[in-house]
């Protein structure tokens, strides 16, 4: 029915229906329909309180669930970081001033880290409360009584000594599946007049009272732990009484009981509706209560209101229908009015608001389709956002560092990989402009952010540049900057992002390449031009050599060779290994027998210097390759005796821990700086000290592959100066009592 017809027809009915009947028959329905609203008035309003009173807790719920999913939040309660984790509070306290208690706390309840204090170690004393949280593994919402002598150390005493109501939130967090911690955030009630406040906006009667003035129409909220009042809207001129001085005992005792209370009280000579609520804890005991009343004259002049309308329609009928048709007018205007309300809510973001729709007329269709259209801005909201997130994630997952400019050159975005390459934090670089942060120089010096910076271009829609970056090192990194340009709808440069691809390590390759090209063909050319000036030398036709020369041109073209043979011969051993196509050959083997060998075919080698040899006792049989072994052992030795003094001892050691055989290589020579100790076993890889001495920079790296491919590890512990120890590991294979001590030939 259209809008202009139920206005006409309500407007005959009123001027042409029996005026006489209504008028007996008002007083006695008003009194019932006031009676009717009355409790449902009641009931609304404790809604509306109960609402209220948990509104800050799933403010609370709903940011530190968003915390505890955080990588670096779980990071840092994982490693227990007390200090990241109060900075962290402090920031968030910032954000939520209300909240006065935040604790992060391990799965046993002691404390990391507390918002209030440095102190640490103690324990929440609601174990019962983490219990839950950690087995359902969900925040937990609820109502608690924290004792006072916590709540003293917090630096929150309430008066008298007394135990706190306060309204907290468990968040636990997981690490890898499992409860590493949890978030405690708390808001105390006592004296905190956020909840009366807030429900004097909007509980019945508030109206009444703002334009009266006077306390007949003022609404009451109170909230009780106890006998004691925790906070009030009540006027403080005489000091807040007690549960027992404003509440008949039945309602205590209704209440202790666990069950509502509703009905009526006098509360400083002024007649309410009371509503009581028992308020519980998470474990369902009654802590406390939530109790409104609204005052009874604001009822009574309602009736009385209606009673004197009635008067008015029977003496004035035209009056009556003129009166009525405004009202019409009015309760058309109100769905209007709400759905302007709501239109602005959903201009200033908030997609959750729905407008009531009733009947068909075209309020009715105007609402219906306001709800579509919200609905649908929700879902594609929610596409928006979904794939926004798989954009971040992606960002965030990429091991090339990315970091995203605004148009005023700002950092708006940066992932972990960039952190890590400039060691500096996310909220470091964020605000800050790209040029002022990184600074990318070409190797001269010069600045690229004057010649290539995308925003100097705004029609090169991406491309790539290389220069250097300082890292987190203090070192400069050699890098290649890719970057796209971010436009708007009209095409405009809002943004551009740029991809970070290190080269440091593909240029320090290529280094090493270079350099190593450069020393094999000085290694080669070395012993081929021996060869080739004995070989020469020999084919001289005028000159005639004894056998006693010839021997000796002879075995000086021998001893090149073989040098020859042992470079390419290390080269190929290098490569087969690295490219997995060197089986080994694994045999039992004893380690006494393994070592003596060694030692044998290196004594002319090691004849000159003591050697010492600690063997364990008991050393289980190995399952290996005893060659690829001996290779290992011997290149070892050898390094030994080429990088420390002559009559120096080398000591040699073999020791068993847990299910790993230990060999370790020790000398008292040269030693290796600490910035060198990682990268020796690199390919080619040589410290700038050594390289006075000959070799190729192939020799660890054969024995760092050759240890790996058996499963285990080889490092170096050594001090420039005092002497080396080369240790590698080799792990213990379990076999029958025969084989485990049969010795390979």
């Amino acid at each position: 029915m259209r809008l202009r017809y139920k206005f006409t027809l309500f407007f005959l009915v009123i001027v042409l229906g029996p005026i006489i009947g209504l008028g007996l028959m008002t007083t006695r329905l008003i009194g019932q329909a006031m009676v009717h609203s009355a409790r449902e008035t009641l009931e609304h309003d404790m809604q509306m309180a109960w609402a209220e009173y948990w509104s800050r807790g799933q403010q609370m719920r709903m940011g530190m669930l968003q915390a505890a999913v955080e990588p670096s939040i779980q990071e840092m309660v994982r490693r227990r970081d007390s200090e990241a984790l109060r900075r962290l509070m402090r920031a968030w306290k910032t954000h939520r001033p209300y909240v006065d208690l935040w604790l992060v706390t391990d799965p046993t309840g002691r404390v990391i880290a507390r918002l209030n204090s440095d102190r640490a170690g103690d324990h929440f004393p609601l174990n019962d409360l983490i219990a839950t949280a950690i087995e359902r593994r969900e925040a937990i919402l609820s109502s608690e009584i924290l004792p006072s002598e916590f709540l003293a150390e917090e630096g929150l005493a309430v008066p008298n000594a007394q135990a706190g109501l306060a309204v907290i939130v468990t968040t636990p967090v997981l690490c890898d599946g499992s409860v590493c911690g949890l978030i405690i955030t708390g808001d105390l009630l006592h004296n905190d007049s956020y909840v009366p406040n807030a429900l004097q906006q909007k509980l019945h009667g508030h109206q009444q009272h703002t334009v009266a003035g006077a306390d007949l129409h003022r609404p009451l909220i109170f909230i009780s732990s106890g006998e004691t009042i925790v906070t009030t809207s009540l006027q403080p001129s005489s000091g807040v009484p007690s549960m027992s001085e404003l509440m008949p005992e039945e309602v205590s005792a209704q209440t202790a009981g666990g069950l509502p209370y509703r009905g009526k009280t006098t509360i400083r000579g002024i007649p309410y509706l009371l509503a009581v609520d028992p308020i519980r804890n998470d474990s369902g005991q009654v802590i406390g209560t939530l109790s409104i009343g609204l005052p009874e004259q604001l009822f009574r002049g309602l009736r009385g209101e209606a009673i004197r309308a009635v008067i008015a329609s029977l003496l004035l009928g035209a009056v009556l229908a003129a009166v009525v048709a405004m009202l019409l007018g009015a309760r058309m205007a109100y769905p209007l009015r709400e759905l302007a309300t709501k239109a602005q809510a959903v201009a200033a973001g908030n997609l959750d608001v729905q407008v009531p729709v009733q009947g068909t007329d075209e309020i009715g269709e105007l609402g219906r389709a306001f709800n579509r259209m919200v609905q649908e801005l929700r879902t594609s909201y929610g596409r928006l956002a979904e794939e926004q997130s798989k954009v971040i994630a992606a960002i965030e997952a990429s091991q090339d560092a990315i970091w995203i400019s605004d148009a005023d050159q700002r950092l708006v975005t940066v992932n972990s990989a960039l952190e890590r390459l400039v060691g500096q934090r996310r909220a470091d670089l964020l605000g800050q402009t790209c040029r002022h942060r990184f600074n990318v120089r070409t190797h001269d010096g010069a600045s690229i952010c004057d010649t290539s910076c995308p925003f100097l271009n705004p029609t090169r829609r991406q491309g790539k540049v290389e220069g250097c970056i300082p890292t987190a090192s203090g070192q400069d990194a050699w890098v290649e900057i890719s970057y796209g340009h971010i436009t708007n709808t009209d095409g405009e440069l809002v943004g551009v992002v740029h991809i970070v691809h290190d080269l440091t390590e593909r240029k320090e390759v290529e280094r090493l390449k270079d350099e190593f090209i450069s020393m094999v063909s000085h290694e080669l050319r070395t012993p081929l031009h021996h060869i080739k000036g004995f070989a020469t030398t020999l084919l001289q036709t005028d000159v005639e050599w004894d056998a006693a020369t010839q021997r000796d041109f002879l075995e000086s073209i021998n001893r090149e060779a073989d040098r020859l043979s042992n470079l390419v011969g290390k080269i190929l051993h290098l490569s087969r290994l690295e490219a997995d196509g060197l089986p080994m050959e694994r045999e039992w083997c004893l380690v006494n027998d393994l070592m003596d060998r060694v030692l044998r075919r290196r004594r002319n080698l090691i004849a000159d210097r003591p050697v010492h040899l600690h063997l364990e006792p008991d050393l289980p049989a190995l399952y290996v390759d005893e060659r690829e072994i001996e290779v290992v052992l011997i290149n070892l030795i050898e390094n030994a005796v080429k990088y420390s003094f002559p009559g120096t001892p080398i000591t040699l050691s073999v020791h068993r821990r847990a299910d790993q055989v230990i060999f370790s290589v020790a000398d008292q020579g040269i030693g290796i700086p600490p910035e060198h100790q990682e990268r020796i076993f690199e390919r080619f890889y040589r410290v700038n000290g050594a390289r006075r001495v000959a070799g190729t920079g192939l020799g660890l790296a054969i024995c760092k592959r050759i240890v790996e491919a058996h499963g285990g590890r080889i490092w170096v512990e050594s001090k420039p100066g005092v002497g080396s120890c080369f240790q590698f590991s080799l792990p213990v294979q379990r076999a029958d009592e025969e084989n485990a001590h049969s010795h390979c030939g």
